[in-house]
């Protein structure tokens, strides 16, 4: 196997975009895939050689994945295909209907106006005890 710095650099930057997505520290990563959070993080910032086969079986047992060997490629492809479907469609994505939102805006509004307002709510109150002396002694 030769080594290739910037393939390690691209595993190690999918692995860590895969890793934010899930929510994982590398740390948690690593107790996962039973390797030291040292060697993760080395990966992680690409500094490392490619993985052996061992690495790359444990790696791929961390991303729970099938149980297989995989190659350098084939793990790098896997965690890409993770990376794409784990992806939330941004916000810009989403189509909204303002005049939907605005409507149920006014609508929780006048729900709870009422609520907020009443001269018996307790919402946006504080209780203060003032002038309580407590004694301890005798």
């Amino acid at each position: 196997m030769t080594y290739k710095p910037e393939e390690s650099r691209k595993l190690g930057t999918a692995l860590r975009e895969l890793l934010k997505q899930r929510g994982l520290s590398d740390r948690q990563f690593a107790k996962g895939c039973d390797l030291g959070t040292d060697y993760i993080s080395k990966l992680l910032n690409g500094e490392i050689d490619q993985p052996r086969q061992e690495k790359l079986n444990q790696l791929a047992k961390g991303l729970k994945l099938p149980e297989k060997s995989f190659s350098f490629d084939e793990l790098y492809e896997e965690i890409q295909r993770l990376i794409s479907t784990q992806r939330s469609p941004s916000p810009s994505s989403i189509p909204l209907e303002s005049s939907g939102i605005d409507q149920v805006v006014q609508e929780v509004r006048s729900r709870l106006l009422p609520v907020i307002t009443a001269p018996d709510s307790t919402i946006g109150t504080m209780r203060i005890l003032v002038g309580c002396q407590l004694y301890f002694g005798g």
